[in-house]
């Protein structure tokens, strides 16, 4: 895919008519090595409208230099201290005083950090199954059934 878009790259009116293309990788640590392609899209795969989504549960067992390659972070609880001392050196934010917070994050909480954000971002992420339960297929923004807001979070 990289080399495709590369390629493709020094005809411009072709790249331009590429779509972008998002890789997501599951457990990330196990392919994302420094000589992988995938930490060649890391590095470069911006460039040539190809992106890469790393999801991990030990972000300790991923290069530094190629977590800093990184620019969104999605940051689910963690519970081990080298985790998310990682995480807090490679957030484009300082978080370093959200330490408890990571830790103790339940399941659907995460905090999100990117550039564009002057600080970490809490969010509610709802059970797939729950939200199609809800969901009454009408997509004119009139969809009545939506997941209340729980003011309590955060």
């Amino acid at each position: 895919m990289l080399s495709h878009y590369k390629n493709a790259y020094r005809d411009k009116a072709v790249f331009g008519k590429l779509p972008h293309v998002l890789i997501t990788i599951e457990e990330a640590q196990r392919v994302l090595k420094a000589d992988s392609i995938f930490a060649s899209i890391a590095r470069e795969g911006r460039k040539f409208k190809v992106g890469l989504c790393a999801i991990t549960q030990q972000p300790k067992l991923i290069k530094e230099e190629l977590l800093s390659q990184f620019n969104t972070f999605f940051i689910l609880g963690l519970a081990d201290e080298g985790d998310r001392n990682i995480i807090k050196g490679s957030a484009k934010q300082d978080i370093s005083k959200l330490e408890k917070e990571i830790q103790t994050l339940e399941a659907g909480e995460a905090l999100i950090t990117y550039p564009g954000a002057p600080f970490a971002i809490p969010a509610k992420i709802h059970w797939y199954d729950d939200y199609i339960k809800n969901f009454d297929g009408n997509f004119d923004g009139t969809d009545k059934k939506t997941i209340d807001f729980d003011e309590n979070f955060y």
